[in-house]
């Protein structure tokens, strides 16, 4: 059993945060102008990151545009200026300082006429998985027996705080084998191919524990829960010690690559964002679902801006 205890903000989230940019809103007065969008997720293991861009009011349906002339800056817990963030690309800007757990941070940002805004969230430490341990397992579903991967772990939940966690499951391939019929053999020919880059991806995983079903927004009579994030609260299980199970589909299983869990623990702030996100990702395609905003923190704009930390358990 291997084990990494870190704080990150991997590369696979920052795509996966920035894509939900595009939000439900709802417009009054002068909500209905163009207001500056940031969003930004920080953690004790990478640098700063924001990406601005501004909305485009309620009737303009075009993509958001990102901004490459504003400035940002971040301040610690007493207002001290801390950072100032510079733009790469496409909205993005970066600092040069790594934030700490357990730490308040503030960001201040503007951009010509679309005016100041502000936000203030933290860090708070990370809650480690206390053990874990998989089996393979048969599941009906549709009239159907499945083959899949059993994850089960726990954790001792502190007493002290209101607790927020997101459950990921993480695939990293560095290689695929690439196979080859050579004619003049006969045989075929196996040749291992490795990623310029390493390629990382957010697994789909299922759920019927009852704790984190209450967590989720599933209609009567349906009894499993598929996502590939998953935010849940302490409130069922505050102080105690408290074990989860989940499922990994068969797909996954014999690829080359490292699977991890990720249990991220979160601002209040992030638990929300990460909540009404996945709602956004969930009603997107359903013709009938009522329109979902995504929540908010940022003062006088739109956006997000909230800390975590988060366990990482290899298996």
């Amino acid at each position: 059993m291997k084990r990494i205890t870190v704080n990150v903000l991997t590369c696979s989230f920052l795509i996966f945060l920035l894509s939900g940019c595009e939000k439900y809103i709802d417009f009054e007065g002068e909500d209905a102008n163009p207001r500056l969008v940031l969003n930004g997720v920080f953690t004790t293991d990478s640098v700063f990151t924001v990406e601005l861009s501004n909305s485009s009011g309620y009737i303009n349906n075009q993509p958001l545009n990102t901004i490459s002339f504003g400035k940002v800056a971040v301040f610690d817990h007493d207002g001290e200026f801390l950072d100032s963030l510079h733009h790469t690309s496409n909205g993005i800007y970066k600092g040069s300082v790594i934030p700490f757990d357990n730490s308040t941070y503030s960001v201040i940002a503007t951009a010509g006429n679309l005016g100041t805004v502000s936000a203030q969230d933290y860090i708070p430490n990370a809650v480690p998985v206390a053990s874990w341990a998989t089996t393979t397992v048969y599941v009906m579903e549709y009239d159907y027996t499945t083959e899949k991967l059993q994850l089960e772990f726990t954790l001792n939940d502190p007493a002290a705080t209101d607790n927020f966690y997101v459950l990921e499951i993480t695939h990293t391939q560095n290689y695929y084998v690439e196979t080859n019929y050579d004619p003049n053999t006969g045989n075929m020919i196996y040749d291992t191919v490795y990623y310029e880059n390493p390629m990382h991806s957010k697994m789909h995983f299922g759920t019927s524990d009852q704790i984190l079903l209450s967590e989720t927004d599933l209609v009567i009579d349906e009894t499993l829960y598929y996502s590939n994030s998953l935010a849940f609260s302490d409130a069922l299980f505050n102080g105690k010690t408290q074990t989860f199970r989940i499922l990994i589909d068969q797909d996954y299983f014999g690829q080359q690559g490292v699977m991890e869990l990720h249990l991220k623990s979160g601002s209040e702030a992030y638990f929300r964002y990460a909540r009404s996100l996945q709602k956004y990702f969930d009603s997107e395609n359903d013709p009938f679902a009522q329109p979902v905003q995504v929540y908010n923190n940022i003062e006088n704009g739109i956006g997000i801006w909230a800390g975590y930390s988060v366990d990482i358990v290899e298996f």
